[in-house]
């Protein structure tokens, strides 16, 4: 059998495949193959993760715990072993321990721990709204330096258009020398903005694949523009909507918990312990189980105390400001994106139509 026609019509398949045009990628495509490739996003996500472990922790404490001890206890012979004085005394019990007071420490630990799971959420999801801004200024950065870099390549075309027939209107005495000149002086400078404009076309495109791990070659615009703006004072309204804000309002959250997990420093500790002996030997072989009720009143630690509550409330005063500085800074972007999408329309506007 001849093998050569098959093998001709993979190679040329092969190559058909790899001279395929790629389709233009849209924003949202862009915006998509970023979500995949950030590292930032994947961060959230663990960080998320770590609260969820941090939570199922805080539970824990407030839940009993069961344990097995297994204990053998050797020591040297003498003349004086008895059932109260064994050479050999092993001993197996299980051990069961409930906390029953410990100055509300579980339960505002599990309170804070739900705030800080919130407080992840929020951060992951204004995370990606970051990551959109990013892609889209690389996205329109990339597309305005085309527009530019098409613009002036057909200026250049012009250019060089009148050039020659400005060099043939100089031979025949129809032009002067100078304007010939000038014309190749506005090419230059023609010239040299291109290559600026290709440096940052460059850029550009190379700030879009990094965001989105892959080749950009061709975009397309898919995007519906904005026909009319509400008053800025409605946008205004929805400022502690915004994500980080929200992130912050659950951080204030999780320090107001934390000071109440330290302050239960100052209260007692109570907890009940029982035991269950599978095997015991001397004076307590027989007795199988046994109870305690365990209180602990701290009466001075150094300070130690206190200096942890402090801790917590300076660390909660910091947390309050953090969250007006959110709102002041959503604010003021709102302000700020209102304003230039406002200059846009109103450009894009007919004469004596305004928004």
């Amino acid at each position: 059998m001849n093998k050569k026609p098959v093998v001709l019509m993979i190679l040329s398949l092969a190559l058909a495949g790899t001279g395929k045009a790629e389709t233009p990628l849209t924003l949202e495509e862009c915006y998509k193959r970023a979500l995949i490739q950030s590292e930032t996003i994947a961060i959230d996500q663990e960080k998320l993760a770590e609260t969820e472990a941090e939570f199922k922790q805080a539970l824990g404490t407030a839940l009993p715990s069961l344990d097995f001890f297994s204990v053998d206890k050797r020591q040297e012979n003498n003349a004086y072993s008895s059932s109260f004085n064994p050479n050999y005394a092993p001993q197996r019990n299980f051990q069961i321990n409930q906390p029953i007071f410990s100055g509300f420490k579980e339960f505002a630990a599990m309170s804070g721990a739900k705030a800080l799971k919130k407080q992840r959420t929020h951060e992951w999801v204004r995370a990606e709204q970051l990551l959109l801004s990013d892609v889209s200024d690389a996205f329109y950065s990339l597309q305005e330096q085309r527009n530019d870099l098409e613009i002036l390549k057909n200026i250049q075309g012009a250019l060089q258009d009148r050039i020659g027939d400005l060099k043939h209107w100089v031979e025949i005495g129809r032009s002067r020398s100078s304007e010939e000149s000038a014309a190749r002086a506005q090419l230059e400078q023609v010239n040299a903005q291109i290559e600026q404009t290709l440096g940052q076309e460059t850029t550009a495109r190379q700030i879009l694949e990094f965001l989105t791990g892959k080749p950009v070659e061709e975009i397309v615009d898919s995007t519906q523009s904005v026909s009319a703006l509400s008053p800025v004072e409605s946008y205004l309204g929805k400022a502690h909507l915004r994500p980080d804000v929200q992130a912050a309002e659950e951080a204030e959250r999780v320090a107001e918990k934390q000071v109440t997990i330290n302050k239960a420093g100052y209260w007692p500790f109570a907890s009940l312990q029982g035991d269950y002996y599978t095997q015991r030997y001397g004076i307590y072989d027989g007795i199988d189980w046994d109870a305690s009720l365990l209180v602990d009143v701290p009466i001075f630690k150094g300070g130690q105390t206190a200096g942890a509550v402090d801790q917590a409330k300076a660390q909660l005063r910091e947390a309050q400001l953090q969250k007006q500085l959110a709102q002041r800074s959503s604010e003021q972007d709102i302000r700020d994106a209102y304003a230039q999408i406002d200059a846009i329309l109103k450009q894009k506007s007919p004469p004596g139509k305004r928004f």
